[in-house]
């Protein structure tokens, strides 16, 4: 049986020594504000049980997290993926996530692609 997954992602305890990515207030309330919105229960799709919350990840562990989140996953079942933090734009255009681990001066090898890390899975 089908079901609807949310995995929300919400960064913002950022260290870059180099100062550009600084800590913020926002994701902390965006991850309960999502949260509230997927699993309510009138309008909601999503049981409470299927939206997993992953807070303060190393630029390495939100391809960790993905990746599990959707290797975990069914055929039929419907993924939404949620980040809230920092993010960079790419030499090549695309959006990086920032972990709270990320240099600025770094963010071309520390920036998990966000378009390439959903199209390998």
């Amino acid at each position: 049986m089908a079901r609807f997954r949310a995995l929300l992602i919400g960064n913002w305890e950022y260290e870059d020594p180099d100062g550009e990515f600084g800590p913020l207030r926002g994701p902390p309330n965006d991850l309960t504000a999502m949260r509230a919105a997927l699993t309510d229960a009138e309008l909601g799709l999503f049981a409470p049980e299927d939206v997993t919350t992953a807070t303060n990840l190393s630029w390495g562990e939100i391809g960790t997290v993905v990746l599990r989140f959707i290797t975990a996953a069914e055929p039929d079942d419907a993924l939404l993926v949620y980040y809230s933090g920092h993010g960079a734009r790419l030499a090549d255009g695309d959006l990086g996530l920032c972990g709270v681990n990320t240099t600025a001066s770094e963010v071309e090898a520390e920036a998990p692609e966000a378009i390439g890390l959903l199209d390998t899975y």
